[in-house]
């Protein structure tokens, strides 16, 4: 699918972009949302600070659902990956449901901005703005647990 020059704004949101490991994996993904862009199109990204959450973070949700209670359990802990010593943090999620339980796994990397910062600059990005919230409302302080990037494409 050809969508160069298509978009005014992009997003990378929900902490997704911990799901691409690796700088040259970053820079792919950069290119292809820069050349998606028209010229002054945004791209926004939010992930988790690096260390957060921290190891043993744990979240307990119970929702009223049509055919009874769905409660969700979410576990936090780290691992160092084997194929190249980065730190790995694992989100573990326990779903249950009368007698019905499932647990889902995801392995993420920790989302670093002076990288992509680095690599969006020299792709053609500028930056616009770093935050310390998901909402793009609050400045970057190194304290809060989510982080967010504004970057335009010029």
């Amino acid at each position: 699918m050809n969508f160069a020059k298509r978009f005014k704004v992009a997003t990378c949101v929900a902490h997704c972009m911990s799901f691409f490991k690796g700088s040259d994996v970053i820079q792919q993904l950069l290119v292809r949302v820069y050349n998606s862009l028209v010229i002054g199109g945004l791209f926004f990204i939010e992930s988790y600070v690096p260390g957060n959450p921290k190891d043993g973070y744990y979240r307990r949700l119970t929702f009223d659902v049509d055919s009874g209670e769905l409660t969700c359990t979410l576990r936090v802990s780290s691992k160092v990956d084997d194929s190249d010593g980065s730190l790995i943090k694992l989100f573990t999620y326990n779903l249950e449901m009368g007698d019905r339980k499932e647990e889902e796994v995801y392995r993420v990397c920790e989302v670093h901005l002076p990288l992509i910062i680095e690599i969006a600059k020299r792709i053609g990005f500028e930056v616009k703005g770093i935050f310390g919230d998901s909402n793009a409302t609050v400045p970057f302080d190194l304290k809060s647990e989510t982080q967010s990037l504004l970057l335009k494409k010029v």
